[in-house]
């Protein structure tokens, strides 16, 4: 349990030091570990960029490519392929699909 405490302890001196040779020292009282102050943010002038890609894609189809092309549309989802239509009449051979007619 000691050894515990004394790593906690370690490793919050070498994250304040981390944090200390980071910061420069005006900007200190603006930092918060678990944020970002407003002026530091890369995003805080909305250019062009950043306006472009603000929306988060963590669900729908945009968030979603095919892990060859990384094309977007046309997606075979199926059994975790998530591969494009070209993509998969391509490689269906080698990953095992057959055509049955």
């Amino acid at each position: 349990m000691n050894t515990r405490v004394q790593f906690v302890d370690d490793l919050n001196v070498c994250l304040n030091h981390i944090v200390n040779s980071l910061v420069d020292k005006n900007r200190r009282s603006e930092l918060k570990l678990f944020g970002y102050s407003s002026s530091r943010h890369p995003h805080s002038k909305m250019t062009h960029d950043a306006v472009w890609f603000s929306r988060p894609r963590k669900y729908g189809k945009g968030s979603r490519q095919c892990r060859l092309c990384a094309h977007q549309a046309g997606l075979v989802r199926k059994y975790g392929l998530d591969l494009c239509r070209q993509c998969f009449r391509e490689k269906s051979a080698a990953i095992g699909f057959t055509k049955n007619r």
